[in-house]
């Protein structure tokens, strides 16, 4: 089942936007999945309690 969704707008610094960019296709998502990505996964990252957990964190996209 497909959750509903909301439009965000968000202005970047031309830099950060090549990078997305580049990153994205690196990855084979558009910008748009790679930015909800790295929001779940702050998301999740501000949700450990435990600070070996938060140190141990795996940011791997």
């Amino acid at each position: 089942m497909c959750e509903k969704k909301i439009q965000v707008s968000v202005m970047l610094p031309i830099g950060l936007n090549e990078k997305l960019k580049t990153l994205a296709v690196a990855s084979a998502r558009t910008k748009s999945a790679y930015i909800r990505q790295i929001l779940r996964r702050y998301l999740q990252y501000l949700q450990c309690q435990d600070p070996d957990e938060r140190a141990a964190f795996d940011w791997q996209i």
